[in-house]
């Protein structure tokens, strides 16, 4: 008999069980009908979404930015500037810093001892930005300054006096006076 009761109860509570979803489902349609009356049923499709670009044009593009960051990237002036923080400063002397450009290798050469631990310190990133020329975020570390160093040895500075012909008068009447007054001559 209570085999009989807990069989009923059990098929009973399956009924419940399989109808509640069905119920809940009718009490949200309840409630969303005034909101589908008013606004619209919501049953509009989807916005289409075609790409303009293809897969070749994004691997383009990915390739064009890696050879940027590479441009970037001086491997021989970042090993140098490497070689240059971390050698003493009795070896810093003697260093080849060839690899690295002209502006860079200026500002290297004017840094004292607690920028180069800056810079050390600055990780990899902050030396190849050091090595491109750009300012590294570092505090404590210097910009690389744009030298504009002359293409030739300037020549000697041209004689004014013999070069300009009123200077040569006005030295001549000099002299010419000079030396009648003093009783001597004066010699160029």
């Amino acid at each position: 008999m209570f085999s009989r009761i807990a069989a009923a109860i059990a098929a009973t509570l399956k009924k419940l069980c399989s109808t509640i979803p069905s119920v809940i489902d009718w009490c949200e349609q309840v409630i969303r009908w005034p909101f589908s009356v008013l606004f619209g049923s919501g049953d509009s499709p989807l916005p289409s979404y075609t790409p303009t670009t293809s897969k070749a044009d994004i691997l383009e593009d990915l390739k064009s930015a890696r050879g940027k960051v590479a441009s970037l990237e001086n491997r021989d002036a970042v090993e140098a500037v490497l070689r240059y923080l971390r050698a003493p400063p009795q070896a810093r002397k003697t260093m080849d810093l060839s690899a690295v450009s002209k502006d860079v290798r200026a500002t290297l050469l004017t840094m004292d001892d607690a920028e180069f631990a800056a810079l050390r310190n600055g990780g990899l990133a902050a030396i190849r930005l050091f090595c491109a020329g750009k300012d590294p975020g570092v505090h404590g570390v210097p910009s690389v300054k744009r030298y504009r160093l002359p293409d030739a040895v300037p020549g000697p500075v041209p004689d004014l006096v013999h070069d300009n012909p009123i200077v040569g008068r006005v030295r001549a009447r000099l002299m010419n006076d000079f030396g009648q007054t003093q009783g001597t001559t004066m010699q160029p």
